[in-house]
């Protein structure tokens, strides 16, 4: 045994106490910095204990519980983020067939109750299918239970037009709202007609602004919906489609286009009263009317963009080319019938001809109205 060890035992032994100067000299031996660490340990110990974060490897940063105003029951730290897309669509304007685009004016709400999201990183959103768009941020909201975070949105966005079925077309106008950054694996772009949204929820009532109006058009349906995009490679991203459904105005077509052109076909069809020996006269009426049902279509082509296939106008200006074209053919057969002394023969050319060329324009005409209804 050590000599101090000895000294302390035989000082035991003896029922006497160590000296309360040695004592005090121990105490002074511990350096005042390490007490100071112990200090500051204890507290950050503390401190964790009563803030613990809610971690999500792969998403976003944690924060602490306090960070974020939402209750304690409304979110699972597993699975992806839901991030709920509402629109309020202020104006739709300047419909352009030859661009593919259209301008807008709309409110755009992105919402979420997951903690594991940031308002900062509840920011980032992308259109996909922009032009030219500004955006300004209103601000960060929290309010019952619901991290939210709002945009004005102007600017032109793309539409894909189909003008096979002009004038009746309808056409949807879209607006697709993406995250630029998170898979869909991490977090999921839900429209509110799907997820969590108010009950009672009326897109065409409670969406639309009370100074909306769409000019020459008509507002068919107005529809939001969630789907997923795949990129190839893997790469599959969530997305939200906001959009409205548009359709034109039928008056237009049948002052503008219809109506000149059954007029034209008419009047080609009067030459068959005409008697069968006036071929001058059943020449320029037939002739005159082609020519101008020609510059009606020419006006009417003005209207819309250069497409490579065939719309409903260019059907019906085809079926009324053809109608004219058998009344040309008919006041020929008819005149060289009478020219060779057959009137008879010639007046049942000339009412079974005319009879032709009314049923090659106004019976796929009616048809494709019929469809249209």
């Amino acid at each position: 045994m050590r000599a101090r060890e000895r000294h302390i035992d035989g000082a035991l032994n003896s029922g006497s106490q160590p000296p309360r100067g040695r004592e005090a000299t121990r105490w002074r031996s511990v350096p005042p910095r390490a007490l100071a660490l112990a200090f500051v340990a204890a507290w950050i110990a503390g401190v964790a204990l009563s803030a613990p974060v809610v971690a999500a490897p792969g998403l976003l940063p944690a924060a602490p519980l306090a960070a974020v105003d939402a209750p304690a029951a409304v979110t699972a730290a597993t699975g992806p983020i839901e991030v709920q897309v509402v629109v309020w669509l202020h104006d739709v304007r300047d419909i352009h067939m030859e661009q593919g685009s259209f301008a807008i004016d709309a409110t755009l709400e992105l919402r979420w109750r997951d903690r594991r999201l940031h308002a900062e990183s509840g920011t980032h959103f992308e259109i996909m299918n922009a032009m030219e768009v500004r955006s300004d941020a209103y601000g960060y909201e929290a309010k019952d239970g619901w991290d939210t975070v709002t945009f004005r949105i102007h600017g032109r966005l793309r539409a894909n037009f189909d003008l096979r079925r002009y004038p009746f077309d309808v056409h949807k106008l879209p607006m697709d709202v993406e995250h630029p950054q998170l898979p869909v694996e991490q977090l999921l772009m839900r429209s509110e007609t799907e997820w969590r949204g108010p009950p009672g929820l009326n897109l065409r009532r409670d969406r639309l602004g009370p100074d909306f109006t769409l000019g020459d058009w008509s507002l068919v349906d107005i529809a939001s919906r969630s789907l997923v995009t795949d990129y190839g490679l893997g790469e599959r991203y969530s997305r939200t489609e906001f959009s409205i459904t548009v359709a034109r105005d039928p008056l237009r077509f049948f002052l503008a286009d219809l109506a000149p052109i059954a007029l034209m076909v008419l009047l080609g069809l009067a030459a068959a009263l005409i008697p069968s020996d006036k071929i001058d006269a059943k020449l320029l009426l037939t002739v005159l009317a082609l020519l101008v049902a020609v510059e009606l279509q020419t006006v009417a082509a003005e209207r819309l963009p250069p497409v490579g296939y065939m719309t409903i106008v260019d059907w019906m200006y085809g079926f009324a080319y053809a109608a004219l074209a058998l009344s040309v053919l008919q006041s020929i057969i008819e005149y060289r019938s009478y020219s060779r002394g057959d009137a008879a023969r010639a007046q049942r050319i000339g009412r079974w001809m005319a009879a032709s060329s009314a049923l090659i324009f106004f019976l796929p005409v009616a048809a494709m109205l019929i469809g249209r209804a």
